[in-house]
């Protein structure tokens, strides 16, 4: 039987002196010779009772959205570096816009929480300085 509280996949093996066959449950014997009384089967817990995140379903429409918005930021930043945009420009703002929120959606689906917060915190950063151009500039 597993431990209390273990959770996972159970494997079993079959031992016998040195020699260990393995098997799908203890009484399986399909690997292994009979059992005697100086034989044992065990179980081995594969996972721990930790906590595990369980991602959502894969999204095709998300990944997309998440290769979209790693290529935009690429794209914004070159643009900015090679001086072919102006850091104060509406392109740029709403390029990077598009990007970090593209990240932020798959940051999100794959639970990474740490990445979403920065993600999350570039959207909106990137959403008030399209503001401020709009509408005081």
């Amino acid at each position: 039987t597993r431990p209390p509280g273990a959770r996972g996949v159970v494997v079993g093996m079959f031992i016998s002196n040195s020699d260990r066959y393995p098997c799908c449950a203890p009484a399986c014997c399909k690997y292994a010779p009979k059992f005697s009384k100086t034989q044992a089967c065990y179980n081995v817990s594969v996972k721990s009772n930790g906590k595990h995140t369980k991602h959502l379903p894969k999204s095709k429409i998300a990944e997309a959205y998440g290769w979209l918005g790693s290529g935009m930021i690429l794209t914004a930043y070159a643009l900015l570096s090679l001086g072919i945009l102006n850091g104060n420009s509406l392109m740029y703002h709403g390029i990077f816009f598009v990007g970090s929120s593209g990240l932020a959606v798959v940051t999100y689906r794959h639970r990474a929480y740490q990445s979403l917060l920065v993600n999350v915190f570039f959207t909106l950063l990137a959403l008030t300085a399209m503001a401020r151009i709009v509408y005081f500039s």
